[in-house]
């Protein structure tokens, strides 16, 4: 029986090592796999973490380069000046500039190919160095941008305003650095030059009629305070004629004035509305001149000083303007002259211009004369070289601005030749022939 059982159970626990090893095997294997799949998984993740990164960084380079791009083309086509700098002893040193920085401080076109550069190289003054550097190591020890506004005087006489501010920058390391950015703000500082001109201008406007108001009240009150005196005085008692003469005489000397005066406010009120008459036919000018010359003998030698009168052979004795018109230029200019002159004389010359049919009229007198700041406002309505207070000589200040306007009506022009104070004042009167297609136009409007 031993015997015979022996095989029968080798038979049978055989097979169960063999399972047994064959399952040894395959849990041998299946580990191998699942250590090697976790290898190969944890090495893929790697692969594909590192791709994401080179991806990344890729794409952050691309992102940096389009930035860059984006950086160089704004500070390429920037109007503003800007640029590094980097303070050396004594001096600026230029690091980079963009375009219009290198025309303006260096002369150069945006082609050409920029190297560093010290300040002094450039032509900077050793003054201005070292104002940008207090400025630039403001800005360093603050730690704020410093700003400020300043004018720049060019070699061919402009002036230019800009506005700058700088500030520390990092740049490849080395010390001392600093950003800046210059505007040009020019335009801006001549509009507020335009505005605070405009202002005054309006003030001065206000005071001149003020002024105005109070001469005119003068000039009415004087001749009326005459009329009204003689008046009186015929009224109260017999006058012997002579007096009586003498009382019409001034009645009617001093009611012309009121009615010069009040023709003159009329026609300033014509010209506000762009409208005056005009009637134009031949005219003999040099006649002209001489009557007004006559008008004002009495008053110039009352003063004591010459008043003469030139006329040229080549004036036209039918020069076509309106005769009234240039009468009043005329007396204008006679009795502002005479008015100013205390000493010498006083010459109107007549004269043909030989290239045209144009007549000129000088008024020279060796009267007052004036200063440079007078001489810009002697055409100016209402007017007037004397404080209205404490003026010796008469009128309303609308005189040459008639003047002015009247000779520009007729096609010609007047205009201050020159003024020396003390020394007297030359004007001139250009006159231009017109004949327009009515002979006797009833009205000319002011071009």
């Amino acid at each position: 029986m031993d015997s015979a059982t022996g095989p029968l159970e080798s038979m049978q626990n055989g097979p169960v090592s063999l399972m047994a090893t064959v399952v040894v095997v395959l849990v041998w294997v299946a580990s191998l796999w699942g250590v090697g799949w976790l290898v190969q998984r944890r090495v893929l993740a790697r692969q594909r973490q590192a791709s994401e990164k080179a991806e990344e960084a890729r794409h952050l380079r691309e992102l940096l380069e389009e930035r860059n791009l984006a950086l160089r083309a704004l500070f390429d086509t920037c109007p503003m000046l800007i640029g590094v700098v980097q303070l050396v002893p004594n001096d600026i040193f230029h690091i980079l500039d963009n375009p219009p920085a290198l025309a303006f401080f260096r002369g150069q076109g945006a082609s050409d190919a920029p190297r560093p550069v010290l300040a002094t190289q450039i032509g900077v003054q050793p003054s201005t160095i070292r104002f940008w550097t207090e400025k630039y190591l403001e800005s360093r020890d603050t730690g704020e941008p410093a700003r400020w506004v300043y004018k720049h005087d060019s070699t061919d006489g402009e002036h230019f305003w800009f506005s700058v501010v700088v500030a520390p920058v990092s740049w490849d390391g080395r010390e001392n650095c600093f950003f800046y950015l210059i505007d040009d703000i020019t335009p801006l500082k001549k509009l507020e030059q335009g505005l605070r001109d405009s202002v005054v201008a309006a003030q001065e406007a206000g005071r001149a009629k003020t002024d105005f108001l109070t001469v005119m009240s003068h000039e009415i009150r004087t001749p009326l305070t005459v009329i009204l005196g003689f008046a009186d005085s015929l009224l109260s008692a017999e006058v012997a004629p002579e007096r009586l003469q003498k009382g019409l005489d001034a009645i009617r000397r001093n009611a012309s004035s009121l009615v010069r005066i009040l023709e003159d406010v009329g026609d300033f009120s014509r010209i506000e509305r762009r409208v005056l008459p005009l009637h134009f036919d031949t005219v003999d000018v040099g006649m002209l001149a001489r009557d007004t010359v006559r008008v004002y003998a009495e008053a110039a030698a009352r003063k004591k000083i010459a008043l003469d009168v030139v006329v040229s052979p080549q004036v036209s004795l039918d020069f076509c303007t309106d005769a009234r018109r240039v009468g009043q230029i005329l007396t204008a200019l006679v009795d502002n002259a005479v008015k100013h002159t205390h000493n010498g004389r006083v010459v109107v010359d007549v004269q043909a211009r030989a290239s045209s049919t144009d007549i000129c009229i000088d008024v020279v007198d060796d009267g007052i004369g004036m200063t440079p700041q007078q001489t810009e406002k002697i055409f100016v309505a209402f007017s007037q070289l004397e404080p209205p207070l404490t003026r010796e000589h008469g009128g309303i200040g609308l005189g040459l601005f008639f003047a002015r306007e009247l000779a520009k009506l007729l096609g010609g022009n007047l205009e201050l030749v020159e003024s020396v104070l003390g020394k007297g004042s030359r004007f001139r009167v250009t006159l231009v022939s017109s004949r327009p297609s009515s002979p006797r136009s009833p009205a000319h409007p002011l071009s």
